[in-house]
């Protein structure tokens, strides 16, 4: 039976009025509901942002010829990176556990939906590209998730307009190369919300959630199915080793969220606390505290409706399973929408198709109350390579 929850019914009613719902938010002090940054303005759409151990964020936009960038949190500057003349917009992205970063896959221009098939390797320290092997085909909106071993698996992604990538790979370190998994073969739509379980198995958490085993050819075993149909355009993070939240999604969206523990010997998906409102195209990212800051979305239904915009923040404690209201931000971020850890404990939001559209590349950092409270951890030289470091095993799903 499906839990109603009384505040996403009111939530409804009022969109369903057409009145504009705006919590309040309490004295709106930042040591308590955070403060967002005025907005600036970057070289280009942030759609892809990824923090490297260099303590730099690596930027790029739609296409290869606006260029790629880094830019430094502490100092504010940005600096243009080297280009690996490769369309890498809605590619999938992983660390391996020298802190390079596998890209896998992306698309072939003009045609938006023919996936590529390239895979390359970035390395911060040097800012250099290596081509690795190709895949077995294109994929567009690839996963890609790193195993406990360091070799990462990438799966589904578009090969053409009308043909998903079926057959899941894994990048092996040892032999620098590709391992189809010829057992493994289903359909499973574009970007699926993927996890490292505490097995090592990798944990897909889209309706029909299942685990897939890595191992030889691969072997899916079904998990659970989720009370509430949201895959479309909702999101998920790993909050604690096995534990996996879901929030919103749907069309229309829902306010709903669900978690799951992997280490029950039966996992099932769970009601926890709703938001205050529908989200769809939101992101969430794990705070340091271990806290889930959700950002951005629409309320409303359709794609992507800068009608239904959700400008306010809201925090979810895992020891409560509340959800918090924090502070409000300015504009509209929905598809291509990031949201991005700095090491501070400050998040960084940005991009969203609508900024392309205003032909504006603005971008705004968030406070959360607990960022200025955080340690910083020391910054690693450009020049000297860390052969220990190793990627973080909670996980955040970005767009």
């Amino acid at each position: 039976m499906i839990r109603i929850n009384p505040r996403a019914v009111v939530a409804a009613i009022v969109l369903a009025f057409g009145i504009c719902f705006s919590p309040t938010v309490k004295a709106q002090d930042p040591s308590l509901v955070g403060q967002w940054s005025s907005v600036q303005d970057w070289p280009v759409v942030s759609i892809h942002i990824i923090m490297l151990p260099t303590r730099e964020v690596l930027f790029w936009a739609y296409n290869d010829d606006q260029g790629f960038y880094l830019w430094d949190p502490e100092t504010d500057l940005i600096r243009q990176a080297t280009n690996p003349q490769s369309n890498i917009f809605c590619s999938g992205h992983s660390f391996l556990p020298d802190g390079t970063l596998l890209i896998s896959g992306g698309h072939i221009p003009p045609n938006n939906t023919v996936g590529l098939n390239r895979a390359i390797i970035y390395d911060p320290y040097s800012d250099f590209w290596t081509d690795v092997p190709d895949m077995n085909g294109g994929r567009w909106y690839p996963s890609s998730t790193t195993l406990a071993n360091g070799d990462v698996l990438v799966a589904s992604g578009d090969k053409t307009p009308t043909q998903i990538n079926e057959l899941p790979e894994v990048f092996e370190l040892d032999l620098a190369d590709w391992r189809g998994l010829s057992s493994a073969g289903v359909y499973i739509a574009s970007y699926p919300r993927t996890f490292l379980a505490p097995d090592g198995r990798v944990f897909f958490a889209t309706h029909q959630s299942r685990y897939l085993d890595t191992s030889g050819s691969g072997v899916w075993t079904g998990v659970a199915v989720k009370n509430v149909n949201s895959d479309d355009y909702g999101s998920a993070v790993m909050y604690e080793p096995g534990k996996v939240l879901w929030t919103g999604g749907g069309n229309p969206p829902t306010a709903t969220c669900e978690i799951i523990d992997l280490n029950d010997p039966v996992p099932s998906w769970q009601f926890t606390d709703s938001m205050a409102l529908p989200r769809r195209q939101n992101n969430v990212t794990l705070l340091p505290d271990g806290k889930v800051f959700a950002t951005g979305g629409s309320s409303a239904g359709g794609f992507s409706a800068e009608s239904g915009a959700v400008l306010y923040a809201e925090m979810w404690d895992p020891n409560t399973g509340q959800w918090t209201i924090m502070a409000s931000h300015e504009e509209f971020r929905g598809y291509h929408s990031t949201a991005l850890l700095l090491p501070d404990g400050r998040v960084l939001k940005s991009g969203g198709d609508n900024h392309l559209l205003r032909k504006s590349t603005r971008h705004l950092i968030c406070s959360t109350g607990y960022g200025r409270r955080s340690p910083r951890p020391p910054r690693v030289s450009a020049m000297a390579k860390h052969s220990s470091w190793k990627p973080s095993t909670r996980q955040i799903f970005i767009k």
